[in-house]
């Protein structure tokens, strides 16, 4: 039987060294980058939702659990991804985010649809995660 260090070397030893080649992007489906690709930008340029839920401060849903949900006013407008939001969350509100929507200036976290429901115009979290686990920092 072979060792891990000779099974490696016999495989190095039948590979061959590929040239690196440029080409347009659209023409590199099913290969392989030869070096890291590095953004000149932030990416995202926004703080975002990992997933569909409400855009909250956690000031607000302090101490939400199963058997005692946390009410909030839940804000009409929805954030799809990509679109800036327009209103404010006032402390007592929240709004409702989609995957990848940007999260508002002034909430700090998201609570995941699982957690969570709606009537009429309010919204009852029973439980919050972390902020940093909801969403993506830019």
């Amino acid at each position: 039987m072979l060792s891990v260090k000779e099974a490696q070397k016999k495989v190095l030893e039948c590979s061959i060294r590929i040239k690196a080649v440029k080409v347009p992007l659209l023409d590199s489906l099913g290969l392989i980058l030869a070096e890291d690709v590095i953004s000149k930008d932030d990416i995202p340029v926004y703080n975002n939702s990992a997933m569909d839920g409400y855009a909250v401060r956690t000031e607000d849903i302090k101490g939400a659990d199963r058997s005692y949900p946390v009410r909030l006013i839940l804000l009409a407008e929805d954030i799809p991804a990509g679109k800036v939001p327009t209103v404010k969350v006032n402390p007592g509100y929240c709004i409702p985010i989609m995957t990848g929507s940007p999260i508002p200036e002034n909430c700090n976290a998201g609570s995941g649809c699982q957690n969570n429901f709606s009537i009429f115009h309010f919204f009852f979290t029973r439980k919050c995660k972390n902020r940093s686990s909801n969403y993506k920092r830019r």
